[in-house]
């Protein structure tokens, strides 16, 4: 079962998203509340390897996460809204704000 037949079995409202050809995007997210010491980087990554996104995540000293992810819009957002569905994490705020496309990633990393 992949990551999608999970949630969506867990959720019942899951739909992949549909890439529609639209140009890439890319968004720095920095996450708030309950984000580290739950596996957070590690379900970031593989969501974003479901969804073909390339970027990374780390964890911050203040106790938030951050992560780039890039792709079609519509995958982007997908990433975020099943990181907050995700019912071990307990996101509180999260900041977005628009990034460069790179066009030198291949895939998406944990950072350390």
């Amino acid at each position: 079962m992949d990551l999608f037949q999970w949630f969506e079995r867990i959720s019942g409202n899951h739909q992949r998203p549909q890439e529609d050809g639209s140009p890439a995007v890319r968004r720095r997210f920095r996450f708030h509340g309950r984000v580290q010491g739950v596996g957070f980087r590690y379900e970031a990554r593989l969501i974003a390897g479901e969804l073909s996104l390339t970027g990374w995540v780390r964890n911050e000293s203040d106790g938030t996460v951050t992560a780039e992810a890039q792709g079609p819009e519509a995958c982007v957002m997908e990433f975020v809204r099943v990181l907050e569905s995700t019912p071990r994490f307990r996101i509180t705020e999260i900041q977005s704000e628009e990034r460069p496309v790179s066009g030198e990633e291949t895939g998406f990393r944990i950072l350390y």
